[in-house]
């Protein structure tokens, strides 16, 4: 099995509601819920550190006045959110091009075994009875 979760419940934030987000987790909780569903040889990388750190703050207060649009259930608000980012953001990546985000994609392999990233990638397989 190979997921992506967000990390950390206490960085949960109104982008998160937005995208559809139900909760972030810890590393411990994804280990424990893995193991009682019967995975083995869990591992786990963080990712995103440390563009995360400036990007995430600066696009809560971006949406600040974006309302989470209720309507729709939070998978469509997740798979929305992979194709229309809030124009505010949207802009400044338009601006600045995705170009400059190129060194933090090597930077953060610095820090993939550190839990300080907003993004957990969680890789286990299903154990043999």
């Amino acid at each position: 099995m190979l997921i992506s979760v967000p990390a950390h419940q206490k960085k949960y934030g109104k982008a998160d509601a937005i995208v559809g987000h139900v909760r972030r987790y810890e590393r411990e909780s994804i280990q424990s819920l893995l193991l009682n569903c019967g995975y083995e040889d869990i591992k786990m990388i963080n990712y995103g550190f440390p563009i995360s750190e400036i990007t995430r703050p600066i696009s809560n207060m971006l949406i600040n006045n974006k309302q989470v649009d209720n309507s729709l259930s939070m998978e469509a608000r997740s798979t929305k959110s992979s194709f229309n980012r809030p124009t505010n953001i949207r802009k400044i990546i338009d601006f600045f091009g995705e170009k400059w985000t190129m060194p933090f994609c090597h930077i953060q392999r610095l820090f993939y075994k550190f839990d300080w990233a907003d993004g957990i990638i969680v890789t286990a397989r299903k154990a043999k009875h």
